[in-house]
């Protein structure tokens, strides 16, 4: 192109320098987000330890895991030693023989294995944040691993409790959210339940999505083992699974195992 006088050869240049500009700013944009697309979220999930159930005097159950109160107070139960009313106890929920599920001997050592297994790897210090369910026996799980790596253990969904909700598929979703929501570089730890675990991993339930990973096993593969109900039939598995751009990837499972988890329980 010819300019025939220097105020159009200014003109034009002026113009070329605006849209360079422009295209620039979008472009720097764009770059941030794919450094920060780029950097992948590990999430390491496991089941809870081995429970027992603990059959505890019916005030101390009531104080430790205490449904929501109701205007109503259950037939037959009174105020606690100290005065306390009771209200909804665990024991009117599920009987007083099953008021509390706890990490038994054995799980309780499985916990420190976990840790242990961590520590070893390196993986602690790497460690952003741990998760569980809200039932005890997951919180307990992870404890020693996130004792190790000085955090706390956040217990999800936030404010329930053992018995309220009773089941454990309230997790599901909240645990969901907080892994899509993870900074990208970031490592979590997970631990979760026989029936939610594939859940949270795959296709979800009936409120939310899950991430998305087949856990459907192909033929020989025993990534994602499974009972009769489809559940998670074994102690000790660690998954680790990467998401990047939004996509989860499997990346390994273990069982981790010791000698001297098979001592315990001599009281059987």
């Amino acid at each position: 192109m010819v300019f025939k006088t220097p105020n159009q050869l200014a003109s034009a240049l002026s113009g070329c320098l605006l849209i360079s500009a422009i295209a620039a700013l979008p472009a720097r944009a764009a770059d941030e987000v794919v450094e920060s697309q780029s950097k992948p979220v590990t999430v390491y999930f496991t089941r809870h330890a081995e429970k027992k159930t603990t059959t505890t005097p019916l005030g101390i159950a009531t104080q430790l895991y205490q449904l929501p109160n109701t205007d109503e107070s259950p037939v037959g139960l009174g105020p606690t030693s100290d005065g306390t009313p009771i209200g909804n106890s665990s024991d009117e929920v599920c009987g007083v023989s099953t008021c509390a599920e706890e990490l038994s001997d054995k799980g309780l050592q499985r916990a420190n294995l976990l840790a242990s297994w961590f520590l070893q790897r390196r993986v602690v210090r790497t460690l952003d944040a741990v998760y569980a369910s809200h039932k005890l026996r997951t919180y307990q799980t992870v404890l020693p691993t996130a004792t190790l790596a000085d955090l706390d253990v956040i217990q999800l969904p936030f404010g329930a409790t053992e018995l309220a909700p009773e089941s454990t598929k309230p997790s599901v979703c909240a645990t969901v959210d907080a892994i899509i929501n993870t900074p990208p570089g970031d490592t979590i730890l997970v631990a979760g339940h026989s029936g939610t675990l594939y859940d949270i991993m795959g296709e979800g339930n009936n409120e939310c999505n899950g991430l998305g990973l087949l856990t459907d096993n192909e033929p020989g593969s025993h990534r994602f083992p499974k009972d009769s109900e489809g559940k998670i039939p074994d102690y000790g598995d660690v998954w680790k699974v990467v998401i990047r751009n939004g996509a989860a990837r499997f990346i390994y499972r273990v069982n981790l195992e010791a000698t001297q988890l098979s001592v315990i329980d001599r009281a059987r």
